[in-house]
């Protein structure tokens, strides 16, 4: 309570001025679960900014770039809505009419969403572990669906976007067995912790960051002279993130969950595999934003 008094009353935090994004979301839940359904409680969404029937969503064929969004603790997979819906939008006016100017094939942004329950990430490692598979068995599923006859412009890698722990999920999927390289090429990350965590309930949540951390940076940036640096694992870590992109975006002072500090990635991420930045530096944004705010902030 002191600490937050001396917050209010010294630090100048500015007020939220982010307008709503409105939108028309349509859902449609997509079987992703195995044989075992080891994963009753999760679910796989495809979002559509659309007044048509759920029944309707997937009578047309799938095409577009892949992307899934992953919610934070106790958050909602409809949390995607926000960003799809902003895409849709801006796609035509925004990267859809540079594509077009190039000749090349211009395709929008095709949103999916896992939704997790509402499970609290946060404060337990056995929920965090159940997700990252989750998540890594999805990405089979949105491949297969993205299929087509032309094979040239078939995708071959989903990006993820995951919001606070859903970043670290992101993240931690590259070092399971059963993941395949290059099914992912692309991480964007909103207010996730990957330099520290916001509480520290579970010491196995501590040890997980540890390890999701340990095996990029060996994979990133390996020690000279150590002996890690030439084993199989560090021969793994390579091979899979040597064509990854991380880009984690905090949400500046406004955040009082996560720190831009904590958005750090620099200890295992070199520049030219990514970079963190605050949403205050973000050229036409230069706002700040909350923790929940910097899914919806328009």
């Amino acid at each position: 309570v002191t600490l937050g008094f001396f917050w209010y009353s010294f630090v100048d935090v500015p007020p939220n001025i982010c307008r709503m994004t409105y939108m028309w979301p349509s859902y449609l839940r997509i079987s992703a679960t195995n044989q075992n359904n080891d994963f009753g409680r999760y679910s796989l969404f495809l979002y559509r900014e659309s007044t048509s029937p759920n029944s309707e969503l997937l009578n047309d064929k799938l095409v577009g770039i892949p992307v899934l969004f992953i919610p934070g603790n106790a958050g909602s997979g409809k949390q995607v809505r926000s960003i799809a819906s902003q895409s849709a939008k801006d796609f035509p006016r925004g990267i859809g009419s540079m594509l077009n100017a190039s000749n090349s094939n211009s395709q929008p942004f095709l949103f999916f969403a896992v939704d997790f329950s509402e499970d609290l990430t946060a404060f337990s490692s056995s929920a965090l572990s159940a997700q990252i598979r989750f998540v890594n068995q999805c990405l089979n599923t949105i491949i297969s669906l993205t299929q087509h006859g032309d094979v040239r412009s078939n995708p071959t890698s989903v990006i993820l976007i995951g919001h606070s722990m859903g970043g670290l999920v992101a993240r931690g999927i590259f070092a399971l067995p059963s993941f395949k390289a290059g099914t992912v090429r692309t991480i964007i990350t909103l207010a996730s912790p990957h330099a520290g965590l916001p509480v520290n309930v579970d010491p196995g949540l501590r040890s997980q960051l540890d390890a999701i951390n340990d095996f990029w940076r060996l994979g990133l940036m390996p020690r000279p002279g150590t002996l890690s640096r030439d084993g199989p694992q560090a021969a793994l870590a390579r091979q899979r993130l040597k064509h990854v992109v991380l880009v984690s975006i905090a949400g500046g002072v406004r955040d009082e969950l996560v720190s831009a500090r904590a958005c750090g990635i620099d200890s295992f991420c070199p520049a030219r595999h990514g970079f963190a930045v605050a949403t205050e530096a973000l050229g036409g944004a230069w706002l700040s934003v909350d923790h929940q705010a910097v899914l919806w902030c328009n």
